[in-house]
């Protein structure tokens, strides 16, 4: 059932998009004789890492973790560093089974949601190294550079930023959703919503309607009614208030 102030944000938004951006996502569908798993050593990386981290042993943990993003360390061979491997015991429940989670994606959430005192070690350990490498990316216009922040230090400020960065660019080359899933990745992130707040929901609506998507933006809403209740974003020029997401509409 919509709510007034919700109806007032699907009619206002889908008002202002003359055309829309349409992309599939594909899930990968469950075979192991197709689909490359994570070798063995990577998966080792990620369930040590995982254990400094809860055990707060927070440089361990972040040392291990950062294997799996591909920074260079003679712990992990040249021909698979940066590569990236589904997790085989992410796979979901019910058939058809798909895979639902990477290595990567598995490490960057942990780091992303680490504590205050995790993100403070975070930064000591990469952080000034990835505020380099943006700041010169960003001075010199170099594309290449910038992703490359991103992919290595994405979990930490400078790679937020980085991803805000690619997010507008993505934008300004008329391609919403793949802005929309970099918002989307901040969301994710505790450190990233506490540096960002409810902008982040914002931009990720926005982005989701613009490339017709109009679940995903209600996804995003309600995750956003979640993590910030009752807080206000713009969209179509108007305020609506992030309610309950029993109000929440069905498209």
């Amino acid at each position: 059932m919509l709510t007034r102030r919700l109806t007032l944000f699907l009619s206002c938004i889908l008002g202002l998009i003359g055309s829309t951006l349409l992309a599939q996502f594909p899930s990968r569908a469950y075979n192991p004789e197709v689909v490359q798993l994570a070798p063995r050593n990577l998966q080792r990386f990620l369930t040590e890492g995982q254990k400094a981290l809860e055990e707060e042993r927070y440089s361990d943990g972040i040392d291990l973790l950062s294997l799996l993003l591909g920074v260079e360390d003679v712990r992990v061979a040249a021909d698979i560093r940066g590569q990236d491997y589904f997790l085989e015991n992410e796979i979901t429940r019910n058939p058809p089974k798909y895979y639902r989670k990477t290595m990567r994606q598995r490490a960057l959430s942990l780091l992303g949601n680490m504590s205050a005192k995790g993100r403070e070690v975070l930064e000591i350990q990469f952080g000034v190294t990835a505020r380099r490498q943006l700041d010169a990316a960003i001075a010199s216009g170099d594309r290449k550079a910038l992703h490359e922040v991103l992919r290595l230090y994405a979990a930490t400020d400078a790679g937020f930023e980085a991803q805000l960065i690619v997010a507008e660019q993505w934008l300004s080359k008329g391609s919403p959703l793949a802005a929309a899933q970099l918002y989307r990745k901040l969301l994710s992130y505790e450190s990233a919503r506490a540096k960002y707040g409810v902008e982040l929901v914002r931009a990720a609506c926005q982005c989701w309607i613009a490339g017709g998507k109009n679940p995903l933006a209600v996804e995003s809403f309600l995750e956003g009614a979640r993590l910030f209740p009752d807080q206000t974003i713009q969209l179509g020029g108007q305020p609506i208030v992030l309610e309950d997401g029993q109000n929440a509409p069905q498209i």
